[in-house]
C-alpha cells in the first residue's frame, strides 16, 4: 500500500521551476494598465539601445586606426539581442523582456568599459538604469526593481573603480575618450530629466484617476440607479446645511405618483421603472438650478428649495405637477396618463429639518385626501384632521397609509 501511495504522489515544481515559469509567462490577453506602460517603457528603452549600439558600430568600423574587429561584433550582437527582445515584448513577454533587456545592457556596458576604460563615460548609462527599472518593472514586480538597483550599483562601481580610465587594446586616444565621455554624459543627463519627467507625469496622471475614481464612487453611492436623481443621502445633507442656518428660508416639498401601486400591479415593475425614469426626466427638466432634487424612496420625490416663499414654491411645484402629466408615457406598446400629488412646508425658522419633511408629508396626505393630481401646502394652521381608516379610493394604489393627526 505504500509503495503504490508513494507511486500515486504528485511531484510539486521546485522554486526555481515556479520562478522561471512566472518570468516567462505570456500575457495573452495583450499588455494592458500598468504592464501596457511598463511594456512602453522598455520597448523604447530597447529602440535607444539599438540606436546607441548601432552609433558606436559606425564609429569603431570608420575609426581611422581600425582593429576593433570583436568591439564591432560584440556590440552588433547586443543590437540584434535588443531587436528580439523588442518582438518578445510586443508577443506579451513583458517581464521576461525586461530582464533579458537590463541583463543585456548591464553586460555589453561592462565589457565595453573594460575594454575602453571608464573615460569612455559608457558607465553612466546605469545611473540612468537606477530610475529606469521603476518605469518598466510593474508594482508587483517590485523585487526585480530591487535586484536591478543593487546589480547597476555594483557594476557603476567595478567600472569606476576597478577598471582604468584608458584601455590599452584599442588605438583611441585621450581626445577622442574626453568627446566620447562627454557626449555619454549629456545623453545620460538628459535620459535622467525625461524619465524624470515622465514619472512625474505618470505620478499626476495616477491621482487624476484615483480623484476621478473617489468622484465616481461617491457619485454613484449619492445617486437612486433608477432615476439618476439624489437619494436620500444628499437630500439629508442638503437639509441640514439649510437647517443649520439661523434664517432657515427653504421650502420642502414631497411629490407622490397617483396610484403607482395600480399600474405596477396591472402592467409588472418593468413598466413602473419606465414610468418613474420618465417622471424624473421631466421633473429634472423643471427644477431650478439652486434646487435639491431627489428620489425620496418608492414612488415618491423630495423638493429641497432655498431663499424661496411658501407661496413661491407652491406655483413652482403646482407647474412641476403639470408638466408630469401633460404628455402620456409610453411603455411597451401602451401608454399611461400619470398624475402626482404634492405636498410643501415652509421651514419658518426651524432648526430641526425633520420638523419641516413631516409638515410637507402631512401636506402631501391632504392633496391626496383632496382628491389627488394638486398642490397642497402646510402653513402652521392644523389641516384637516386625519381619519383613522382612510377612505379606500385613497389607501389603495398610492403609497400612502392612514395616520393620525395632520398636525
Amino acid at each position: 500500500m505504500a509503495a503504490q501511495g508513494e507511486g500515486c504522489a504528485v511531484s510539486r515544481p521546485s522554486v526555481a521551476t515556479r520562478v522561471v515559469g512566472h518570468v516567462f509567462e505570456r500575457d495573452v490577453g495583450g499588455l494592458t494598465g500598468e504592464k501596457g506602460r511598463a511594456a512602453a517603457a522598455m520597448q523604447t528603452f530597447l529602440a535607444f539601445s539599438v540606436l546607441l549600439s548601432l552609433s558606436y558600430v559606425t564609429y569603431y568600423v570608420l575609426h581611422p586606426g581600425g582593429g576593433f574587429g570583436p568591439l564591432i561584433a560584440f556590440t552588433g550582437a547586443c543590437a540584434a539581442a535588443y531587436v528580439l527582445v523588442i518582438l518578445a515584448v510586443r508577443h506579451g513577454y513583458q517581464l521576461a523582456a525586461s530582464l533579458i533587456g537590463l541583463t543585456v545592457g548591464t553586460v555589453q556596458i561592462v565589457w565595453v568599459v573594460h575594454e575602453l576604460g571608464w573615460g569612455s563615460g559608457l558607465h553612466l548609462y546605469l545611473i540612468v538604469a537606477g530610475q529606469l527599472v521603476y518605469m518598466i518593472f510593474t508594482e508587483a514586480q517590485r523585487v526585480f526593481r530591487w535586484l536591478f538597483l543593487f546589480v547597476a550599483a555594483g557594476a557603476f562601481v567595478t567600472c569606476q573603480v576597478a577598471f582604468p580610465a584608458t584601455g590599452s587594446r584599442y588605438p583611441i586616444d585621450n581626445t577622442d575618450l574626453n568627446w566620447m565621455f562627454s557626449i555619454n554624459a549629456v545623453v545620460a543627463l538628459a535620459l535622467l530629466f525625461i524619465l524624470a519627467t515622465v514619472a512625474q507625469l505618470r505620478a499626476r496622471e495616477s491621482r487624476g484617476a484615483e480623484a476621478l475614481s473617489a468622484r465616481r464612487a461617491e457619485s454613484l453611492a449619492n445617486t437612486d440607479a433608477l432615476t439618476g436623481l439624489a437619494n436620500r443621502r444628499p437630500i439629508l445633507q442638503r437639509l441640514e446645511q439649510l437647517s443649520s442656518r439661523s434664517v432657515g428660508n427653504y421650502c420642502v416639498a414631497i411629490a407622490d405618483l397617483d396610484r403607482f401601486k395600480d399600474l405596477n400591479d396591472a402592467y409588472g415593475h418593468a413598466c413602473g421603472d419606465v414610468v418613474l425614469a420618465t417622471v424624473a426626466d421631466r421633473l429634472r427638466m423643471q427644477a431650478r438650478i439652486t434646487d435639491a432634487l431627489g428620489r425620496w424612496g418608492g414612488e415618491e420625490f423630495i423638493f429641497v428649495m432655498s431663499e424661496i416663499a411658501v407661496d413661491d414654491a407652491v406655483v413652482t411645484m403646482d407647474r412641476m405637477r403639470a408638466a408630469v402629466g401633460q404628455e402620456l408615457i409610453p411603455c411597451d406598446g401602451h401608454e399611461h396618463h400619470v398624475t402626482m400629488s404634492v405636498g410643501v412646508a415652509h421651514a419658518n425658522g426651524r432648526a430641526r429639518a425633520h420638523l419641516v419633511v413631516k409638515d410637507a408629508d402631512d401636506a402631501l396626505y391632504a392633496a391626496k385626501f383632496d382628491g389627488r393630481d394638486r398642490v397642497r401646502s402646510h402653513r402652521g394652521a392644523a389641516l384637516p384632521m386625519r381619519v383613522m381608516s382612510a377612505p379606500t379610493d385613497l389607501a389603495d394604489g398610492d403609497g400612502v397609509t392612514p395616520r393620525g393627526t395632520l398636525g
